[in-house]
């Protein structure tokens, strides 16, 4: 191989070694997102007295049930839609809805409610003017200043033949966890909206229940301390008035296993300096032994060849650190990079940098074989 060329052939490899595990991830977002659910929009026909949320992680903590009992009361009776649910992303089939112990049929909000002026969403507050506008239903700010709007597919309802007086609705469902990549521990978590009910009449009680027992790592909420249980077991929070949150948040507190801390706290710098300095090291040694026995000769192909390979070897560790750092975690890895194959745009200044310092060691080691 032509000696001019070695450069862009390393060059060239370090793409394909740094690219191979990670394109894929670079390119994907940090945040993924999860199941978007929460309080429902109630009719203006019946009011919530007391809500009963019941939330279970899963084992592995990628879904999470939630079982909700809702106590209301209609004020007429008739073929009623008393309740609207956010429908973002849920685990598929897995919404089940009882009333006053019978099951009913959950369905989709059907395109023709938007374009009616007796669409039987008229009946609910906040909801039915954006929707005859716009044929969307809400926003909500699952990120703060990031507000989501959701279109007339992700709501779910259900009719029913209610009389005018008390009745209890139940909801099941399963949720899929939102991740957010941008550390190498993944934060996960299931959030749970409450704004909705900043449009109902009146907000009773809340009861919030969380069963963590099954969950893999630590849990925690913004619930702050719970009123009875334990948070790592099974802790109970009671609301009078609606929290002053705009989501219910339930988070994973993920551990690194073995030795991933320690290679978290190293770091890929960690790994590229210390790959670099054992190869400066083994470079200033080959130029010293071959400086010793040349020491009339000009030029050096030892230090030239060093140049181009310490800065490469380095910047390619770097590169591959990533997959052993994510290996040594463990399943709490974020596995997300964030472009790190772009240091070596930074490969011909750390070439020219490390050549003129190494240069300098060798014309140092002439003079003194020279004496």
């Amino acid at each position: 191989m032509n000696l001019r060329y070695f450069p862009a052939f390393l060059l060239g490899v370090a793409f394909l070694v740094a690219v191979h595990g990670s394109a894929l991830a670079n390119m994907a977002s940090p945040q993924v997102r999860g199941t978007g659910t929460g309080l429902p929009f109630v009719s203006t026909h019946a009011r919530v007295l007391h809500e009963q949320l019941h939330i279970t992680p899963g084992a592995d903590f990628k879904t999470c049930t939630y079982d909700v009992v809702y106590d209301i009361f209609t004020d007429t009776a008739g073929l009623r839609i008393p309740l609207l649910f956010i429908a973002h992303h849920y685990q598929p089939g897995s919404m089940q809805i009882w009333v006053d112990g019978r099951s009913v049929e959950v369905m989709q909000v059907p395109e023709q409610f938007f374009y009616r002026k007796s669409s039987p969403l008229s009946q609910f507050l906040g909801v039915h003017d954006s929707i005859l506008q716009e044929i969307q239903v809400f926003e909500i700010e699952w990120e703060k200043g990031f507000p989501v709007r959701y279109n007339q597919d992700e709501c779910q309802y259900f009719e029913t033949d209610l009389a005018a007086g008390a009745h209890q609705v139940r909801v099941t469902y399963i949720a899929e966890v939102w991740r957010d990549r941008h550390e190498w521990l993944a934060d996960e978590k299931f959030m749970y909206a409450l704004d909705p009910a900043s449009h109902w009449f009146a907000f009773g009680k809340l009861d919030v229940t969380l069963d963590a027992r099954q969950a893999p790592y630590p849990v925690t909420t913004n619930l702050g301390q719970p009123d009875s249980g334990d948070i790592g077991h099974v802790a109970v929070w009671h609301f009078d008035s609606l929290p002053a949150l705009t989501t219910l948040d339930i988070l994973s507190v993920p551990r690194p296993q073995g030795n991933g801390q320690l290679m978290m706290d190293f770091g890929m710098q960690g790994f590229m300096w210390a790959s670099g300095g054992l190869c400066a090291l083994l470079h200033l040694l080959l130029m010293w032994r071959w400086r010793k026995r040349n020491a009339d000769r000009k030029f050096s192909w030892i230090w030239l060849l060093g140049s181009i390979i310490v800065p490469f070897v380095a910047m390619l560790i770097y590169c591959l650190s990533f997959d052993w750092i994510n290996a040594a975690i463990g399943p709490a890895a974020a596995h997300y990079g964030g472009y790190y194959v772009l240091i070596f745009v930074l490969y011909p200044f750390a070439v020219i940098g490390y050549g003129l310092l190494t240069l300098l060691a060798d014309y140092l080691l002439k003079r003194h074989y020279r004496k």
